[in-house]
């Protein structure tokens, strides 16, 4: 498997207990289970997996003994989850972890694969160290790859007609995307106005298969009236999202070498960023 050293997700939190279960994971077959104290423990026949408990899911760390960097930072989910309006949602799609990030960071796939009508010009900016302040990003900077995209939209799913009644209609979306080696970080504005936190990583079943996983929080409008029927639009609009992105990737392959679908040059970017830490399991073993 062609897997970057970094963080993955081995399974959600309230499916392990402390009963041995097997999983499949890294295209082996691994035991799981919770020790006396409720840690997790992950187990090959030879070695046993550093493991992490946040944000409702079990990671462990793949590519060398230790972690080379720590797990990336969703504060949304520790310090003001109150404020949100949060979901979870999962699927099984036939595509690596790189593949699924190359989707994320290409922006032809907002026109393409979402079907949104763009009415101006898009803007996507791959942000460096220049224009980033490092002490503000969720990953350690060597395992940090971001990008911005501005874009106005005319029509998002066919229910912007809901949406302008109440008052929710999404014209301009900026997207800002920090990403690592298995997944990403996406704060979205919509208006101008700072209101969907979107994290999501991958557990790498085998050579081609993955399990990607995502959770949405969206800010509250402090509306017992509102907030209900916002929570439907939006996410609506970004389940439809992700419905689609299960489709786009289990076509990845023929959606990448396309002629008539074009690459960003971020992807470019993206892929020698990917192969330095691919090449850091043979540096670390």
């Amino acid at each position: 498997m062609n897997l970057a050293a970094s963080w993955y997700i081995a399974m959600v939190s309230k499916e392990l207990n402390s009963k041995l279960q097997k999983i499949q994971l890294f295209g082996r077959s691994l035991v799981a289970w919770r020790d006396k104290i409720g840690k997790p423990v992950i187990m090959d026949d030879f070695s046993t997996y550093v493991t992490r408990e946040e944000y409702g899911y079990i990671w462990v760390w793949y590519g060398s003994v230790n972690p080379l960097f720590d797990l990336p930072v969703f504060d949304v989910t520790e310090n003001n989850k109150h404020n949100y309006i949060h979901n979870y949602f999962s699927f099984t799609a036939k595509t690596s972890v790189q593949k699924i990030l190359e989707i994320v960071l290409n922006h032809h796939h907002l026109i393409r694969s979402h079907n949104s009508l763009v009415i101006d010009r898009i803007e996507h900016t791959y942000l460096d160290e220049k224009n980033v302040e490092l002490s503000k990003l969720p990953i350690t900077k060597e395992a940090w790859f971001g990008t911005i995209t501005e874009t106005q939209i005319k029509d998002y799913f066919g229910i912007n007609e809901i949406a302008g009644f109440l008052g929710l209609k999404i014209t301009k979306l900026t997207n800002r995307v920090d990403a690592w080696p298995s997944g990403f970080l996406s704060r979205i504005k919509i208006n101008g106005k700072h209101k969907i936190n979107i994290f999501a990583s991958a557990s790498p079943i085998s050579e081609n298969e993955i399990k990607w996983h995502v959770l949405i929080f969206m800010e509250k409008n402090n509306n017992l009236l509102l907030d209900p029927l916002y929570y439907l639009v939006v996410f609506w609009q970004k389940r439809s999202s992700g419905l689609v992105d299960k489709s786009v990737a289990n076509l990845i392959d023929k959606y990448l070498t396309q002629s008539s679908v074009e690459i960003d040059k971020t992807v470019f970017k993206f892929r020698i960023f990917y192969e330095t830490w691919v090449a850091q399991i043979k540096q670390n073993r």
